[in-house]
């Protein structure tokens, strides 16, 4: 649209009156990744510029004791020695009482070695449970050493591009601190400020036209968020559009104008 064209449409706009509508173009995603855990950097597989999917495996922190107390959990997990030892004791009691009950009930054995085998029988039949909870507990140590291990994993939330690395392999990265910047351009916001004589013309939905007026481009936007409040000092109140930046024909960080459809 010709720059004329946008004042023409802006005439007949909820705000007309105003000579433009200045707006200013913000990515949808502009986030600072940070490792939840501090560490020697392993593995940086992005640059400054490259393009990243969400999911993807940016970079890994150092993490061979980690990796190593998972095997030992897993194995440990993975072992019947215990429970097959206390099962083989249990067995051997019960074999034991039940020879002893026979011999009781006709009066060979005493009721004190009957009551012994019994106890001796309860104490396996306990110790057979205990170790069956040991390598329930062990599963759950499998879990904690697998969630440890993937803190580890630096991975992209959302597609976009890099902007920063602040990082490299071999470097010491502390929890918290940005390793990479990463945009997500696909998608652009122009935000604008709006004179508090328009709110209440403007409302979430409304079909907006964006303009980059030094390219002489334009493109449908749709209001996405409209301030709930009017600034008092400044008598005017924000807006935010979305508009579709897949082809990359707007750039963020740069001002645009902004036009209404009438509805």
């Amino acid at each position: 649209m010709k720059r004329f064209a946008f004042l023409a449409l802006l005439a007949a706009s909820p705000v007309a009156g105003q000579e433009a509508i200045s707006c200013i173009l913000r990515p949808a995603d502009e986030l600072e990744i940070a490792p939840p855990v501090a560490g020697l950097l392993e593995e940086m597989s992005v640059d400054r510029g490259d393009r990243v999917e969400a999911g993807q495996v940016l970079g890994r922190i150092e993490s061979r004791v980690q990796e190593a107390q998972l095997a030992a959990a897993r194995h440990r997990s993975e072992s019947m020695a215990a429970i097959l030892a206390r099962q083989a004791q249990l067995a051997d009691a019960e074999r034991r009482l039940a020879q002893l009950q026979s011999l009781s009930d006709r009066g060979v054995a005493s009721q004190n070695q009957l009551n012994e085998v019994l106890a001796e029988t309860e104490v396996a039949r306990a110790q057979l449970a205990e170790a069956e909870d040991a390598q329930f507990a062990s599963r759950i140590e499998v879990e904690a050493a697998e969630a440890a291990l993937a803190l580890r994993t630096i991975v992209a939330p959302v597609s976009g591009r890099v902007l920063a690395r602040h990082v490299d392999p071999g470097e010491y990265a502390a929890a918290d601190e940005p390793m990479l910047e990463i945009v997500n351009v696909s998608t652009l916001y122009a935000e604008a400020l709006l004179p508090a004589a328009a709110y209440g013309e403007v409302a979430r939905g409304d079909a907006v036209t964006v303009v980059d007026a030094d390219r002489d481009t334009s493109r449908a936007g749709e209001v996405t968020a409209v301030d709930p409040v009017i600034d008092a000092a400044s008598r005017s109140f924000g807006l935010r559009v979305r508009i579709d930046n897949a082809d990359g024909a707007f750039t963020a960080g740069t001002r645009c104008l902004l036009g209404f459809e009438q509805g």
